[in-house]
């Protein structure tokens, strides 16, 4: 693969900034910054952004340019060995679930394959090394948070997300 090719190429997904007063006292683990917590509604991978850009206009938009959700449960993924501390979401409004099957098969429409596993609302709040116990233990934050626009997010690396495009 040429340079320029490789330089056209971009890791992506579409998802949700997710906003809140983060408690101010965590667990120990490599933390995603505030600015880049988010939950993901669906994972591209490396795709062309020349071919992509044009596509956008094809993307739905969601019911609402907000919403907001509750933090369930902690979760270690994968579970088998797990690599991250994720907090599952619950929404507030269930049109957002429906939302996500609609941008996934608009997506495969469009010539985008569609992730095999099921869509399980998370955000990725550390990542290893973390000690389970020490996450498992902490109590979620009981305050609603605010899922706000959705994006098109590319994966800088890092635990970096850069907004390419927004509702």
């Amino acid at each position: 693969m040429n340079a320029s090719k490789a330089h056209s190429q971009k890791r992506v997904f579409f998802g949700f900034k997710v906003i809140t007063d983060w408690p101010t006292e965590l667990p120990r683990g490599r933390l995603v910054p505030e600015a880049c917590r988010h939950v993901t509604f669906a994972f591209l991978g490396e795709v062309a952004w020349e071919k992509l850009k044009p596509q956008l206009n094809d993307i739905p938009l969601p019911p609402s340019s907000t919403s907001s959700a509750r933090f369930t449960g902690t979760l270690f993924l994968p579970p088998d060995r797990p690599r991250v501390v994720a907090w599952e979401l619950q929404f507030s409004d269930a049109r957002i679930l429906s939302y996500q099957q609609r941008l996934s098969l608009t997506l495969q429409g469009l010539g985008y394959e569609r992730e095999e596993r099921p869509f399980l609302p998370h955000m990725t709040i550390a990542r290893a090394p973390f000690v389970p116990e020490e996450w498992a233990a902490f109590p979620l934050p009981e305050k609603v948070v605010k899922l706000e626009g959705l994006h098109l997010f590319e994966s800088l690396g890092n635990m970096q997300y850069q907004s390419l495009w927004h509702t």
